[in-house]
């Protein structure tokens, strides 16, 4: 008996060690486990870099995050983008986030980023790198001060291979050198941008290249997206995307392209594929683009210039207000 109640004893001392260790290595976030069916749930700035440790998990945004306190963070560098420290294991890209990521319609506020004194091309912003089956959506961007002192640079995604769906960035984006957007900064073979817009403003680095107003180098998909912000650098710069062989499919951009002469286009410099997709060739101060139909700023407030998009009820992709606006995207009136 005397042994069977020592036995008792040890067997609760492990029951509560176990206890202990396993809320000491408890994910920490707000809620959830991490699955599809039951994501993390994300309340503030420091859970939300606390997505790095978890790169092949779900998540949702449960409200609003201010991040004005990055700029403080790790000696002024700021956030540690989520899926940063990548690599190539001779078959795939290792490190990437791979997770899905709902804003259910919250905002991150004032994110700071800098990483202009390196040259880390791996992909700067508040997702590194994503890989193919990652999903970002539901969430918009504003206020952001993001910098990166080589390629791969956007407030959303330096390197996007995954899905970014409703989606949206204010602020300004620095870089030192090429294939940074104010979204994205490189779409790849099998990333999908999709009604999603930018209205950051890509600063001049005298080094800026090979960028655009919403993606710097787009070689998958941009469809129903546009762009507002100025675009200022050096060479191969478009108004919505920079450089690329991918497509374009029912966008627009409207902002202001500034470079070196005969390096700067319209919609896009290269020379890809683009459907049904403007560009303002008044507020741009381009004629010209490696793709796409320059329109007045007149002629781009009235729905009839945009062939073929849906502006229908119910619910429909687009909305515009005749003669006022330029076309918006339906869930911006949500």
């Amino acid at each position: 008996m005397r042994r069977s109640g020592s036995w008792q004893v040890g067997a609760l001392a492990l029951a509560v060690l176990c206890a202990w260790v396993m809320g000491a290595m408890a994910a920490p976030f707000s809620g959830g486990d991490g699955t599809e069916a039951a994501p993390y749930e994300i309340s503030t700035v420091e859970q939300l870099q606390a997505v790095k440790g978890y790169l092949d998990s779900h998540f949702i945004l449960a409200n609003d995050i201010d991040a004005s306190v990055t700029a403080a963070w790790n000696g002024g560098d700021g956030f540690e983008p989520i899926g940063y420290h990548t690599f190539w294991d001779g078959t795939t890209w290792q490190g990437v986030f791979n997770g899905t990521f709902d804003g259910q319609g919250f905002r991150i506020l004032n994110l700071h980023i800098d990483r202009f004194d390196t040259l880390d091309g791996t992909g700067i912003g508040l997702f590194g790198r994503t890989g193919p089956d990652a999903e970002i959506r539901n969430v918009g961007l504003e206020g952001v001060d993001i910098a990166g002192g080589s390629h791969n640079v956007g407030a959303l995604v330096g390197r996007n291979a995954g899905l970014v769906e409703e989606c949206y960035s204010t602020g300004t984006v620095r870089a030192g050198w090429q294939f940074n957007g104010g979204l994205v900064g490189a779409n790849d073979s099998g990333g999908v941008i999709s009604r999603s817009y930018s209205t950051v403003d890509l600063v001049n680095t005298d080094r800026l290249r090979n960028s655009g107003g919403l993606v710097g180098r787009n070689d998958a998909m941009v469809e129903n997206c546009y762009s507002t912000g100025s675009v200022d650098g050096l060479w191969f710069l478009g108004g919505l995307v920079g450089t690329g062989s991918g497509t374009i499919i029912n966008s627009y951009s409207t902002g202001k392209v500034t470079g070196a002469d005969g390096h700067t286009k319209g919609l896009t410099y290269s020379s890809m594929t683009a459907v049904s997709s403007y560009w303002d060739i008044e507020t741009s101060g381009q004629d010209d683009s490696g793709a796409g139909e320059g329109r007045t700023t007149e002629e781009m407030k009235q729905q009839a210039t945009f062939v073929g998009w849906d502006f229908g009820d119910a619910p429909g992709v687009w909305r515009i207000e005749e003669g006022v606006t330029y076309p918006y995207l339906a869930w911006q009136e949500v």
